[in-house]
Order: C-alpha cells, then structure tokens, then sequence
C-alpha cells in the first residue's frame, strides 16, 4: 500500500486507517455482521513510512486470523509472523490454511502442514475449506 500510495503521489494516514476500521468494527458488531480487515501482503507490509498492518492489528486490539499456504518456505514464514505477533501481544484467534491459492506442485498435503503448524504453534489451525464451513458460507 504505501508503494501505491507513494506512485500516485500520496501518503496513507495511518490514523485515518484506524479511524475507519473501528467505525466498521463497530458497525458490524451492531448488525451482527462478520467483519474481516485484510492485511495486503502480511503483517509486517507497511502501511506507510512508519506503521504496517501489525501496528494496526495492535491499535485495533482485535482477535486476528493468521492466513497461510504451504508452500515452500512458508512454515518459517508462518513461524516468524506467529513470533512477530505473539511479541506484540496480539491475539491469534486461529491459523488459516489457504489451500487454494497455490500450485498442486507443493512439497506436503494441507493436513500435514496444518498439523505442523499447530505442533510449533500451539494455535488452533484448520483449512479454509473448514473455516468457510464453520462460518456456514
């Protein structure tokens, strides 16, 4: 975001972000709604030339949804942002495993990297597809 803020001539307001995030918070919890707020990128992806997304997960206080894949590298990825957030005091409500969004040509099954993580993590982890069947969606 801030790289595309910067080519358009712009900066992002961190604030402005965390502002609107908890109208929509509070909008959601009104009507009952389920709200997610998307990193673009990850936790560690700037926001602009001082705050990114784990600034905001920490401004906002907010249970988190950590979302993964397995692919190669991506226990350690997975791993370091656990660490990075865990620092923080942020809650990680449960682990994600996007199974679809990549190739068939990944080094593991989804069960298998889901269950690893869980091990090193010790955070309830599951796949999307039983995410979405939980939200009934």
């Amino acid at each position: 975001p801030h790289f595309a803020a910067k080519n358009c001539g712009k900066e992002i307001n961190f604030f402005e972000v965390v502002d609107f995030c908890q109208k929509m918070i509070y909008t959601s919890k009104t009507k009952g709604d389920y709200l997610l707020i998307e990193s673009a990128g990850g936790a560690m992806t700037p926001i602009n030339d001082t705050k990114t997304f784990l600034d905001l997960a920490k401004e906002l206080k907010i249970p988190t949804l950590l979302v993964s894949a397995p692919y190669l590298g991506s226990i350690s990825h997975t791993l370091c942002t656990i660490a990075a957030l865990e620092k923080h005091k942020i809650n990680i409500e449960k682990i994600i495993i996007n199974q679809h969004s990549i190739s068939n040509n990944q080094p593991t099954s989804d069960q298998q990297f889901a269950e690893t993580i869980r091990n090193f993590s010790k955070i309830k982890t599951v796949l999307i597809s039983d995410f979405l069947q939980e939200l009934k969606l």
